[in-house]
């Protein structure tokens, strides 16, 4: 995959979860950057890191005067380019190309024939020199165009098939295809040892065929439901009957903190919102050992 491919899927991407997230068809071009319009202090930067086996890093720069705008749009706000620019904003407009992050890494998927991961790093402009400069001209119906500056740590290219010799080749078949190892964050362990659980569950690593293996084979095809939760929070009984519509309830967990997946009201993963089709989605960040799942459904 070369670097035009790669910011082609990127805009595309970036069109869809626009349009969903703000209400309004946008259309995302790529054009080269002119060396007149390189980003300033001021603004809104994001840089994000991509997994292998691209391995590149990425940043975006957006004005004042753009990220306001989209800010707005995404928080439901009134538009207005007089209003001051927020933390609130900064936020917003984080939250928004976290979602984008993960519409292009699904749409990468296919051409790079692996899972792939593109993670948000920081909100501040990257510390390395970029070898590559171009901008996103964005347009959103009835309004002027945007821009947002991307660049990249390295110029991406079609990787070149090495010619290797016939003997290589054969003793190189021969051997099992190594599988790729998948780093995951894992969950913390439990603070107490489990209790004893009516469920069959196999320890880890139990041999296909046991007794417990079967009984859980009889298991698998169960339908269970998952929940997402954004956060939490405890109220008195006189407020939530007070509650009406057009209510806010403020939630502990910040905008930029992943939110939790839940199996029968029990955390077992976290990670980002994104959209996918039209729908919300989950990317993974941190998932529990299989054993573990399988243990909270047993409590």
């Amino acid at each position: 995959m070369n670097t035009q491919e790669y910011l082609q899927i990127w805009s595309k991407a970036s069109a869809d979860v626009l349009q969903q997230a703000l209400g309004t068809p946008f259309q995302v071009e790529v054009e080269p950057e002119p060396d007149a319009a390189s980003p300033a202090d001021e603004g809104v930067w994001l840089e994000f890191a991509a997994s292998e086996p691209l391995s590149a890093q990425q940043a975006f720069w957006i004005s004042p005067a753009d990220a306001i705008f989209l800010a707005q749009g995404f928080m439901g706000e009134t538009a207005d380019p007089l209003a001051t620019f927020t933390a609130d904003h900064a936020d917003a407009v984080a939250e928004l190309f976290r979602q984008i992050s993960g519409a292009a890494a699904l749409a990468l998927k296919p051409s790079l024939g692996k899972e792939f991961e593109l993670r948000f790093v920081a909100a501040a402009a990257p510390g390395w020199t970029p070898a590559t400069r171009t901008r996103f001209r964005v347009t959103p119906n009835e309004h002027p165009p945007l821009a947002v500056h991307v660049q990249l740590d390295t110029v991406l290219a079609d990787p070149q098939p090495v010619a290797a010799p016939e003997s290589a080749s054969l003793a190189k078949s021969a051997q099992p295809a190594a599988k790729p190892v998948v780093a995951k964050s894992p969950m913390p362990p439990p603070a107490s040892p489990r209790p004893a659980a009516p469920l069959p569950l196999p320890p880890p690593g139990a041999p296909a065929g046991t007794e417990a293996s079967r009984n859980l084979n009889l298991l698998l095809d169960m339908e269970l439901e998952v929940a997402i939760r954004f956060g939490k929070r405890e109220m008195q009984l006189r407020d939530i009957v007070e509650l009406n519509s057009g209510s806010i309830i403020e939630f502990e967990q910040q905008i930029d903190e992943p939110v939790e997946l839940l199996l029968g009201g029990r955390i077992i993963g976290r990670g980002d919102v994104v959209v996918v089709d039209g729908n919300y989605g989950l990317r993974l960040t941190e998932i529990s050992s299989a054993y573990d799942r399988l243990d909270s459904l047993a409590r």
